[in-house]
């Protein structure tokens, strides 16, 4: 997979994991609805570190992304 995906997706799990130096990561899992540019596979896993330029958007959504439908832009 050389190209970038940008997909409908369906967040099925979160996961909160947190390091021996307490930086949290959450790790999301998904199932690709609709593929809109590139090729995905059925499933897509998307991590975001406490560092990471999307974290602080997930941060306060947690309770709010399961189950919902969003768009996914991946950079591989």
């Amino acid at each position: 997979m050389d190209d970038d995906v940008v997909a409908g997706v369906t967040v099925s799990t979160l996961q909160t994991q947190i390091d021996p130096q307490q930086r949290t990561t959450f790790r999301l899992s998904t199932q690709v609805l609709e593929t809109l540019k590139g090729k995905a596979p059925a499933d897509l896993a998307l991590v975001a570190a406490e560092d990471a330029v999307g974290y602080a958007t997930l941060e306060p959504a947690r309770s709010r992304l399961l189950s919902e439908r969003f768009v996914a832009f991946v950079k591989w």
